[in-house]
């Protein structure tokens, strides 16, 4: 799980001019930290110590390079109290970490609750319906958070609660929309072709074992964007790459050496399955076309 942190901004800006001086720091491209969260102690250390985003960028903090989100969060200013919330988190069985804003007081509760998603989101519209869905349990959550390009100033540890449950489940019907679409792209990209370019000779030998003139579209994209280590375009394009090759007759051993090569980070379970199933699909595709 990640999120983009701001290590540069002031992480509690209070007064309109600091708030708007952050704003404004956080919107330059290039601004944002990607950081792994492995433990609720990491979530807890991010979140209070910097200006932060549940959201991954390709490049400037704003909708239209949303990459990824790991997690939803919800403002809550009004309405609800923290010990309201947390008897809901409990009745739902929901993990959730809940912590309040600069601005909390015992009179008057402000604070931020943050659900870790079940899987991470790829798609704006899929993150919208998921966002719009857990909203439904909180009454009275700041609307105007929901857009994919939120960032938040750190919180306080004065008051809050952290509760292991069950990850929030994205929406499975727009999910399942949007795989189907991105399946039937990848499945293209493996029978299209491209000519071999200079950058990509050696490494297009190295996979094949012999010089290419043409190598399949998902192929090409893998090898000159995989290395990028922006997640949407290393798990968006790597069943693709891994079933082209198989597709071609490239030993699984081969696609795993080559894939480690090419990761930006070292390959962890969900990667090593994905290139497994990925490779025994291309087989079964070639052993079925080949009966024909």
């Amino acid at each position: 799980m990640k999120i983009s942190i701001y290590p540069d901004v002031e992480s509690h800006p209070r007064s309109k001019e600091a708030k708007a001086n952050a704003a404004q720091k956080v919107s330059k491209p290039g601004a944002a930290e990607v950081v792994e969260i492995r433990s609720d102690e990491d979530l807890i250390k991010f979140v209070t110590e910097n200006a932060w985003s549940p959201f991954i960028f390709k490049t400037k903090r704003q909708m239209e390079d949303f990459v990824s989100c790991d997690f939803l969060v919800y403002d809550i200013d009004h309405g609800l109290t923290i010990d309201d919330v947390e008897a809901i988190i409990l009745r739902e069985k929901l993990c959730a970490l809940c912590l309040p804003s600069p601005s909390h007081t015992p009179e008057q509760h402000r604070f931020r609750l943050i659900l870790p998603l079940s899987g991470t989101i790829f798609d704006r519209e899929v993150y919208n319906d998921t966002w719009s869905k857990g909203a439904e349990l909180f009454p009275g959550v700041d609307t105007s958070c929901k857009d994919s390009a939120r960032w938040y100033g750190g919180s306080t540890t004065d008051d809050g609660f952290w509760q292991e449950g069950s990850f929030f489940e994205p929406v499975k019907r727009v999910v399942a929309t949007a795989s189907q679409s991105a399946m039937r792209e990848a499945n293209a990209k493996a029978f299209r072709t491209v000519a071999v370019t200079d950058d990509i000779n050696a490494t297009v030998t190295q996979v094949y074992g012999k010089p290419r003139k043409q190598i399949p579209e998902a192929v090409e994209y893998f090898l000159k964007n995989a290395h990028t280590g922006i997640p949407g375009n290393w798990t968006c394009s790597l069943n693709a790459f891994v079933f082209s090759l198989s597709l071609s007759g490239v030993e699984e051993s081969v696609i795993m050496s080559v894939t480690e090569q090419l990761a930006p980070n070292e390959l962890d379970k969900r990667d090593l399955d994905q290139i497994r199933r990925a490779t025994k699909d291309g087989i079964k595709y070639r052993e079925e076309k080949s009966d024909l």
